[in-house]
């Protein structure tokens, strides 16, 4: 089911309530994630979680969300960039250079990336489902990963057993290269304070699509374990450092 932003929050309850009752996919689609989608998404979650009386967990959700989306997002930006230098995303060299020049680069000309994702059809999709107690949750986004990503990612999950705090995350890790590495880290830290293990969260790499699933059993999140993380919006504002 595609529920349109457009809805007022009634009509946006009434599909949401169908769906969750269904047991049916609630699909958005975006091509550049612009701030005015991620509060679309950000209300859609707090209504759905309200209906499903999981209302604790809505800013850890969203967060992960978020994360989710703007990693696939990025993905598609470095696809544009990489192939408007002339790099081999896929060569091990032309990779360490474009993502040298990355960052600065697109920063300066976003808006251009932007649109060329959006004319080659690179897109970004959050799946939602309900499935009796087990909330799915799938992001997408329509180009391969590389293996230089697939590394950086493993590393992060190694990385983030060594932490236990937000604290200890947020002092000592720092990725220039790819970012700050935080946000995924931060993602696994939080589902591991839910009681969800790391197992719960998956990458998919198909042919066309790169596909990160979270699943998250319901009943095993307890108000009690959600208060231990630490404020979300202190995370986020780190983030944007």
């Amino acid at each position: 089911m595609n529920i349109s932003s457009k809805l007022s929050v009634e009509e946006i309850e009434a599909q949401l309530s169908k769906a969750i009752q269904a047991e049916e996919p609630i699909i958005i689609t975006t091509y550049t994630f612009p701030h005015e989608m991620d509060l679309y998404i950000g209300k859609l979650l707090s209504i759905f979680f309200n209906q499903i009386q999981k209302e604790q967990i809505t800013d850890y959700i969203v967060y992960g969300v978020r994360e989710l989306i703007g990693n696939a997002k990025k993905a598609n930006t470095k696809r544009i960039f990489f192939a408007e230098k002339g790099l081999d995303i896929n060569n091990e060299e032309d990779y360490v250079i474009g993502m040298s020049r990355f960052k600065e680069e697109t920063f300066k000309n976003l808006n251009h990336y932007l649109q060329l994702q959006k004319e080659k059809g690179l897109y970004i999709k959050l799946m939602i489902q309900m499935k009796e107690e087990l909330l799915n949750i799938e992001v997408r986004n329509n180009v391969k990963i590389t293996e230089a990503e697939l590394r950086r990612i493993e590393e992060k999950f190694l990385l983030a057993k060594k932490f236990n705090s937000m604290d200890e995350v947020i002092t000592q890790v720092m990725d220039t290269t790819e970012g700050s590495g935080l946000g995924l880290i931060i993602l696994i830290l939080m589902m591991r304070k839910m009681g969800i293990d790391k197992e719960n969260l998956r990458i998919n790499n198909g042919e066309q699509e790169t596909v990160v699933k979270i699943a998250l059993p319901l009943e095993a999140i307890s108000p009690e374990e959600i208060e231990e993380v630490e404020d979300i919006e202190e995370i986020e504002e780190v983030e944007e450092i």
